[in-house]
């Protein structure tokens, strides 16, 4: 554009999203590009909001825990919403922002702020280096400070050369550019909590010592009541998990008693110490970093040691790091000792990745859209387990009627076609990305057959991002961790019924 003026219908984009120009859009006539670097001061002290934890907010403000432990008199983990909490001396610096822009990537972000993009990565808790357009990072340590007048210097965007395979041999995880989806509008946080009585549950969780959150989410997770990923953090599907298995067990409100002291009988120790084995590394390869290099690949893939470890005892990277402080993650090997949740139903790929549906055609899938939860009952309507999923685009208009499990397919291939995924309409431009944990559908696809009898291109599956599950949207279907998809195919079968419901 050459000019500030805008007419009517003109397509803009703003920060990646494209919207059409209204009578009311040229009131923004003299607006200014969007400023895609932030500097913001650090609080002297932080009024703590639901989610928070000391680990988090010591990685916000650049400041150790023990550090805010002292300042605030404060004896194990437990924070309270509404608390005020000190940022001691260290803190309270300057922090830098980007705003990722279409076409960004951790590597260029990295080069233009001069960190790396392991600590881009370790700054956002980023398990994996996918972005997307208007996501906020911290691009600085807190100890740095920058001027409010300068402007970062363009940056161009790295181009591949189509003579090379396209894989990456660096220490750092494998670089996927900033994905380019629709915005797209879900429920609102006060529904996506569903009933408001339930969530006396997670309040009364919250007050529970770390181990014992820990123990609580891990005793759920056995009992086929997936809280999540385990890290000890009592979020919203933590709390719902508790409500499913408070009702699968006929309980009320004394059930959050007998729940923890469940989960402290049966797991006496959150924590075991695993030693990599050789099937772990086995397990990692080189991972293309664009789709069509993805697309020449015979298998995706596990990125690192670390994501193997992760996926089978139903963490994530951050909560690794918590555990194994001054370990360097992406240099684990065989034999090394890392401590992790105490799982007993590990994940293991391939190994663990049934042929197909083990279950009863009887059960009955149950998507409480909403709250972003799929749940499993039987024929009488009793809840069986229920697991956190993410709705895509598609798979939020699918509100009614009764749909069946056409397949079940294990180690799916993915027919990546941008048309598909931005408008629900197959193009002849197309990648097929070949199996792995790290294809965008995980390891697991159950295929869907529509109310009047027509196969449909929306699908439960798994993910390359586990730790995005409930917590980002996309263009896709119904995901889940993918260990999570592969207990689910454990309880239903192809004729499985699939309802909709709103609470």
């Amino acid at each position: 554009m050459n000019t500030l003026i805008v007419s009517l219908g003109k397509r803009l984009w703003i920060i990646g999203y494209a919207v059409i120009a209204t009578a009311a859009t040229n009131q923004f006539a003299e607006a200014s590009v969007p400023n895609i670097s932030q500097s913001i001061s650090a609080p002297a002290v932080h009024i703590v909001k639901k989610g928070d934890t000391l680990y988090g907010l010591s990685k916000k403000y650049g400041v150790s825990v023990s550090s805010l432990r002292s300042a605030n008199g404060i004896h194990g983990d437990v924070i309270r919403i509404g608390q005020k909490i000190k940022i001691p001396s260290g803190g309270g610096n300057k922090l830098t922002f980007h705003i990722v822009q279409r076409g960004d990537s951790l590597s260029g972000i990295g080069s233009r702020y001069e960190v790396t993009v392991s600590q881009i990565m370790e700054w956002n808790s980023l398990r994996k280096t996918t972005i997307y357009p208007g996501q906020k990072l911290r691009v600085s340590k807190a100890v740095v400070s920058v001027p409010s007048k300068s402007k970062p210097q363009a940056v161009p965007l790295k181009k591949v050369d189509s003579t090379q395979d396209g894989l990456s041999d660096r220490i750092d995880p494998p670089e996927v550019p900033v994905a380019d989806f629709p915005k797209l509008k879900f429920p609102a946080q006060g529904e996506r909590d569903g009933d408001p009585k339930k969530r006396k549950t997670r309040v009364e969780l919250e007050l529970l010592p770390h181990d014992d959150r820990l123990r609580v989410q891990i005793y759920l997770d056995q009992s086929g009541f997936r809280p999540g990923k385990l890290d000890g953090s009592i979020g919203e599907f933590t709390n719902k998990a508790a409500n499913r298995w408070k009702e699968a067990r006929g309980l009320q409100e004394e059930g959050i008693d007998t729940l923890v002291h469940e989960a402290k009988r049966k797991i006496q120790n959150p924590y075991r110490v695993y030693v990599i084995s050789s099937a772990d590394v086995n397990q990692v390869g080189r991972l293309a970093s664009t789709i069509p290099h993805k697309a020449h690949q015979s298998r995706l893939p596990y990125a690192s040691v670390a994501e193997v470890v992760a996926e089978k005892f139903h963490t994530d990277h951050r909560m690794l790091e918590r555990l194994n402080p001054g370990v360097s993650l992406y240099s684990l090997s065989k034999g090394n000792k890392v401590s992790v949740p105490n799982v007993a139903d590990t994940f293991s790929f391939p190994g663990d990745v049934p042929k197909g549906g083990m279950g009863t055609t009887q059960n009955r899938i149950i998507i409480v859209w909403p709250e972003e939860i799929l749940e499993v009952r039987d024929s009488n309507g009793k809840i069986l387990a229920s697991f956190p999923v993410t709705l895509g685009a598609q798979a939020s208009h699918v509100r009614s009627g009764d749909w069946r499990v056409a397949n079940v397919t294990p180690h799916p291939s993915f027919r990546w076609d941008a048309s598909v995924l931005k408008e629900g309409r197959r193009s002849s431009s197309y990648y097929i990305l070949p199996p792995g944990p790290n294809n965008l559908v995980g390891v697991m696809w159950l295929g869907l057959k529509r109310p009047d009898g027509s196969l449909s291109h929306v699908g439960i599956h798994g993910t390359d991002h586990p730790e995005t599950i409930g917590r980002a949207h996309s263009s896709g279907c119904i995901r889940l961790a993918n260990w999570d998809v592969v207990k689910l195919a454990g309880l239903v079968n192809v004729g499985c019924a699939v309802n909709w419901r709103r609470h």
